[in-house]
């Protein structure tokens, strides 16, 4: 094995191939840090410099960052300890990770309400989603002396590239289904048309109405006046305290002897989410290379969550997230087949992606709703594709502020012809069949091209309403006003019977219980078989340094440029997705990417 390996990794360093030869030999190795009940009253800290994410990151040296779901059960399981007595929460920038957010607050409410304990809070810089998080979760909130708040309204941007594209050559030859969607006008428009306008008017309105109750609530303030107050910001020390924004100012340390002294605690131990930035010591490296450590699953009556999370590709390879279709598919049939897998959680945050990807997705999920119940748990997003798979499911929970509709098609091409002019390319072409060269990229569309993909995309869409109505009651008015590529927040999509009902994956994976007729009176994780499963130690380090795994460490994140941070959620979006409509033109995907800050 380590044969292969090494000559497929040939560029890796000599020490780091010696340290893998001693892992695989095994010998002693240092015990794995679990959560241990607290032996002495103590206060639970946990610090929530950016949002867990839906599926495993891997950071330095394949240590993985907590998951939201582990997240979610490091805080119940260390908050179900009766010598808990309160909780200190350290809180930094959520960068618009609304559903997610959402979860973790409930989380933190769930602490609160069991024994009336007290949670306090302390950051240094934060943004709407992160005090609206404060406000919902916190008792008492304290600012650093030097710290800002950047509570100011929500808002998104759009990037409108046609001037750019005129300017170099470059005609991008795409249409749409749906009046609504809006997903070509970035590369054929200067501006925002009217009907993109309205649904993201709409969509704006829900989450500043939320984040405006929700501090309201929180801070004992009417919402009125909490949009005043937005008006007013960003905020430093001062204002903050004079609008009653913050309860008082003060380092973390002037924070946690408050709270010590209100919960008449000493002690104190932190919920780790994140791997530890020192560095690891031989033993720890050689476990995590160590590949002899087989995970076991869970064998016995069960819940299987499967994560869909990212965009969806028509791809058999192996993914990290979930949004390739094969093994997706593989997995969830599996499942399905699987007579202890009681019920099945579809765990989703997806911008959509592949029309044909989420067409055999969804058709999975209808085949193991046929066998046992399904429910979709969808957190951040569900749009577009990702709403394609969730509406296969019996039952669909959201979150207040989740992303869900944008039910519409976009295909079509960028055509290169002018740039190619321009540096003094000139193609020449043979072809036998009218619309043969239909997908080559050096010339737009014929009308006969045009047309016929016009009609393609026409049935695409209609397919997608088709799936939706064979699992939710609407008649073909109703969902055509729920359609054409509109978005909604998940209060409006349970209005409009999009979704169910609320909840969180907790409350998700309670009701696959429940219907799986598993016991109800808790959700161990234990008895959870999910899918992807976690890599392994060398399968991690494999990943890092071929550069295949995401390892965004919240210093990376916390040292981006505000440049680079819009040129990542603007910019190569744009480009990433011109790109894939060469491989496959037809696509069921968010209109852009839509970052609600």
């Amino acid at each position: 094995m380590f044969t292969k390996f090494i000559h497929q990794n040939a560029r890796l360093p000599t020490m780091l191939l010696v340290l893998l030869a001693l892992g695989s030999c095994g010998g002693n190795k240092p015990k794995t840090r679990s959560s241990t009940p607290l032996k002495k009253e103590s206060i639970l800290r946990l610090e929530l410099h950016q949002v867990p994410n839906e599926t495993s990151q891997t950071g330095f040296l394949g240590k993985e960052m907590s998951t939201l779901a582990e997240a979610l059960d490091a805080i119940r399981n260390e908050g179900n300890d009766p010598k808990a007595k309160a909780m200190l929460l350290q809180v930094g920038d959520m960068e618009g990770a609304w559903g997610r957010a959402w979860e973790i607050a409930a989380a933190i409410t769930r602490f609160k309400k069991a024994k009336l304990r007290p949670v306090h809070c302390h950051f240094n810089n934060t943004d709407n989603l992160g005090y609206w998080f404060m406000a919902k979760s916190c008792d008492h909130i304290q600012m650093t002396p030097g710290g800002t708040l950047n509570l100011v309204g929500v808002a998104t941007q759009v990037l409108y590239f046609k001037d750019l594209l005129d300017s170099v050559g470059v005609r991008a030859d795409l249409l749409q289904v749906g009046n609504f969607k809006g997903a070509a006008d970035p590369f054929v428009q200067n501006d925002m048309p009217e009907e993109v306008r309205q649904t993201l008017s709409g969509l704006l309105d829900d989450m500043h109405g939320q984040l405006t109750e929700g501090i309201a609530q929180g801070r004992h303030l009417e919402p009125k006046q909490v949009a005043a107050i937005l008006e007013k910001g960003p905020f430093d020390r001062k204002t903050a305290l004079e609008h009653g924004l913050v309860d008082d100012v003060g380092f973390e340390g002037a924070a946690l002897s408050r709270l010590k002294k209100k919960s008449s605690t000493s002690r104190s131990r932190v919920i780790e989410l994140q791997p530890k930035t020192s560095t690891p010591d031989l033993w720890e490296i050689i476990s995590m290379l160590s590949d002899d450590q087989e995970t076991l699953g869970p064998e016995g009556p069960r819940v299987g969550l499967v994560y869909l999370d990212g965009e969806i590709t028509d791809s058999e390879e192996e993914s990290l997230s979930g949004g390739n279709a094969g093994p997706f598919i593989e997995a969830v049939l599996r499942m399905a087949n699987d007579k202890n897998v009681r019920a099945l959680v579809l765990r989703i945050d997806s911008p959509g992606g592949s029309a044909l990807a989420s067409d055999r997705m969804w058709h999975a999920v209808r085949v193991a709703a046929k066998k046992k119940p399904v429910v979709a748990s969808i957190g951040d997003m569900a749009a577009s594709g990702g709403y394609y798979v969730a509406s296969a499911a019996d039952t669909i929970l959201v979150c207040p502020s989740s992303i869900v509709g944008s039910i519409g098609v976009v295909g079509g091409k960028v055509a290169l012809h002018g740039l190619l002019e321009k540096v003094g390319i000139h193609p020449v072409s043979i072809q036998r069949g009218q619309q043969a060269l239909w997908s080559s990229m050096v010339a737009p569309f014929s009308d006969s091209e045009r047309e016929i993909l016009t009609g393609i995309m026409q049935r695409t869409y209609i397919r997608f309403l088709s799936r939706i109505k064979a699992v939710r009651t609407f008649t073909e008015e109703e969902l055509s006003q729920r359609a054409q590529g509109r978005i909604f927040s998940g209060s409006r999509a349970v209005a409009l019977r999009l979704a169910d009902q609320m909840g969180d994956l907790h409350a998700a994976i309670a009701l696959a219980r429940q219907r799986g007729g598993l016991p109800e009176d808790r959700v161990d994780p234990g008895e959870l078989e999910v899918w992807p499963s976690p890599l392994k130690g060398l399968e991690k380090m494999v990943k890092q340094l071929s550069g295949g795994a995401s390892s965004q460490s919240p210093m990376l994140s916390a040292s981006r440029s505000a440049f680079a941070a819009q040129w990542e959620q603007t910019v190569e979006p744009a480009l990433g997705f011109a790109t894939r409509l060469q491989h496959e033109p037809f696509m069921v995907q968010l209109p852009f990417v839509l970052s609600i800050q």
